[in-house]
Parts: structure tokens; C-alpha cells; sequence
């Protein structure tokens, strides 16, 4: 393998209000599921909680919340939004 990165955009448009929140909210709510899963395992390995998969599955919530009143305003008021997500992906060892 030549290189050690990959680079991917994952979202990149103009969208509606609710076009946006429903793509959004989705990933973040699939992040919800797998840090949820990470936390199953963990219990069932360990026999107790995965603490920063909690932490993480508290901080995706808050920021739900904080995104659904942004959007909720951005379609209160008729605007489109622009939105660009890229990923890079390193190597690490």
C-alpha cells in the first residue's frame, strides 16, 4: 500500500432544513448504536460499563439536541444549507 491516509467526502451539497437534520441526525445516531454496542461488549467482557463509551453516547445526545433546535430554526425561517464532510482515515501502525 502506497499510502498511508485515505481521504473520502462524505457529504457535500445544498440542502433544505429537514433534508439536513435527517442526514445528519442519522450519523449521529448510528455513532449512538455503535458506541452502544462498544458498551454491550464491554459489559459482557468485563463485567462492567465502558466508561468512555457512555461519556460518548452523552456528548452524540447533547449534541442532537443542540443540532435539532439549529435546524429546527434554519426550516422555521425557509433556509437551505450548505454542508461538506470530509474523512481522512491514517494509518497508525
Amino acid at each position: 500500500m502506497e499510502n498511508n491516509a485515505e481521504n473520502i467526502v462524505l457529504i457535500n451539497g445544498e440542502f433544505d432544513a429537514v433534508e439536513a437534520k435527517d442526514i445528519i441526525l442519522s450519523l449521529l445516531n448510528d455513532k449512538i448504536g455503535f458506541q452502544a454496542l462498544k458498551n454491550l461488549r464491554h459489559e459482557e467482557k468485563k463485567g462492567k460499563p465502558d466508561a468512555h463509551a457512555l461519556q460518548r453516547i452523552a456528548e452524540l445526545k447533547q449534541t442532537i439536541d443542540k443540532l435539532t433546535v439549529f435546524f429546527n430554526h434554519c426550516n422555521d425561517q425557509g433556509h437551505r444549507l450548505n454542508m461538506h464532510s470530509e474523512i481522512k482515515i491514517e494509518i497508525t501502525q
